[in-house]
């Protein structure tokens, strides 16, 4: 790890798109922030599964509030009651961006694909080629 990347602290500490699975057994995708005792989530939703309407045997997953009342959609969850973090499936990920916008949300978007556009184009130098002029898409 080189002296300018994040520690997985500092990357934490920064809102991002997560997966939590709880101790009570519930899953939910949110945004999320970490400090020393707690999340901060904002938006929660619970991921649910459903019996599929046209297809037989098959299900799908849907989305329900995670605590709907909460002020500003937003609560914090204590360390104790999580028993996984993860990163959603890319799918899953963007049904989760479609329905549940915030204030905060389009400029997570936007921070999130010019780290992945300053990646890229990393890579490319990494290899020789110049990437100053090259537009990334989607």
């Amino acid at each position: 790890m080189s002296d300018k990347e994040p520690t997985t602290e500092q990357q934490l500490a920064k809102p991002h798109l997560c997966g939590i699975t709880l101790t009570s057994g519930e899953d939910i995708l949110c945004v999320m922030a970490v400090d020393a005792e707690e999340y901060h989530v904002s938006n929660p939703a619970l991921v649910l599964m459903k019996p599929s309407e046209t297809e037989e045997g098959k299900f799908q997953i849907v989305f329900s509030p995670y605590v709907p009342v909460a002020h500003g959609g937003q609560c914090r969850i204590q360390k104790s009651s999580v028993v996984a973090l993860y990163r959603p499936d890319d799918d899953l990920a963007q049904q989760y961006k479609d329905i549940y916008r915030h204030p905060g949300f389009e400029k997570l978007l936007k921070e999130e694909e010019e780290a992945r556009e300053a990646q890229a184009k990393e890579e490319l130098k990494k290899q020789g080629i110049d990437a100053s002029e090259v537009k990334f898409e989607g």
